[in-house]
């Protein structure tokens, strides 16, 4: 094959009217995922997720979800905020249970590791189980959701209480195979477009390598339409955990996390990837208000976040110094 060949084919391949061929290669990696997943799920003994059945998340009461980060404008949250989060559904993203609020749900997940970092991580996870399973988390008793491991070994994920195993869920995921900025925006709304039909593979959520991202989908799919991320700061600021109250409290556990260096943190970056996690979100969300889907919400004006989405209107919190809430 000629370079020139090559160029052309990526040009023709990449452009935007052909989402449904992409779509078809999306689907294969996603079946594959699926198997892999369903087999974790076996060996693990947990039930494998169905993002569109799966009692994962409650939306009959509230259309209004919190996705909870681990950035540093938590530290900002008021009683009232945090109050109103308690009212509606919510998904606390890996580290979260430093914080005091239990939310819905836990979504945990573990990347690629290397073999000799491996004993170290294991331990590590061990011990912040320990913090994961205190009485106030367990007596409020959550639901847990896995993203399969990537080498499939379960001591690589957060240990839970036996209690809370029986709603626990495992699922798999599938990264957008997109290459441009303009065919990922054609890809969002395709797979959009199937997700509202339920014509997704059910176990296997699409990906941009973020967590935020497989869950706004987790959302939509649990027929949620207003979609607040609270905490995914998307800068370099340090890890909530790191504010002097959770080093004072949760010390030896702060300490198994490397110390903060200013850098953006890994999944804020467009590696092998045609959009960093800001892009994609803004992407994702003009997909999902011009289909008539939602919303997603920046949670704070603290984030670098809202810059691209608007700032969720709190009912006694306003960002932008207006009377209207958002209920």
């Amino acid at each position: 094959m000629t370079k020139e060949f090559e160029d052309t084919f990526q040009r023709l391949f990449n452009h935007p009217q052909f989402s449904s061929v992409r779509y078809e290669i999306w689907k294969r990696d996603a079946s594959r995922d699926s198997r892999a997943a369903t087999v974790f799920a076996r060996q693990a003994n947990m039930a494998l997720a169905n993002i569109f059945t799966s009692p994962i998340l409650d939306s009959t009461q509230s259309k209004t979800l919190f996705i909870l980060g681990s950035g540093w404008s938590i530290n900002s949250l008021s009683d009232e905020n945090i109050s109103h989060m308690g009212s509606h559904e919510s998904v606390g993203i890996n580290f979260w249970f430093f914080h005091d609020f239990v939310p819905s749900l836990f979504s945990f997940d573990a990347g690629k590791v290397d073999d000799s970092e491996k004993p170290h991580l294991r331990e590590s996870l061990t011990q912040l189980g320990k913090l994961f399973s205190r009485p106030a988390i367990v007596e409020k008793n959550p639901k847990v959701l896995y993203l399969r491991p990537f080498q499939g070994d379960t001591s690589l994920l957060i240990p839970i209480p036996k209690s809370l195993s029986a709603q626990a869920w495992v699922h798999g995921r599938a990264n957008f195979i997109s290459r441009t900025a303009r065919s990922l925006e054609a890809d969002i709304r395709d797979v959009l477009s199937r997700l509202i039909d339920e014509k997704l593979p059910p176990t296997v959520l699409p990906d941009n390598g973020s967590s935020v991202a497989r869950l706004v989908f987790l959302a939509l799919a649990q027929g949620f339409r207003d979609i607040v991320l609270v905490g995914v700061d998307l800068d370099a600021k340090p890890h909530f955990w790191f504010a002097p109250s959770y080093v004072e409290k949760y010390g030896d556990y702060v300490r198994l996390f490397p110390k903060p260096d200013n850098q953006p943190h890994g999944t804020t970056l467009a590696i092998n990837r045609p959009t960093d996690t800001l892009d994609f979100l803004t992407m994702l969300n003009l997909a999902i208000t011009d289909l008539g889907l939602g919303q997603i919400w920046a949670g704070s004006s603290e984030s670098h976040l809202s810059s691209r989405l608007e700032p969720y209107r709190w009912p006694s919190y306003d960002p932008d110094g207006s009377s209207a809430a958002k209920t």
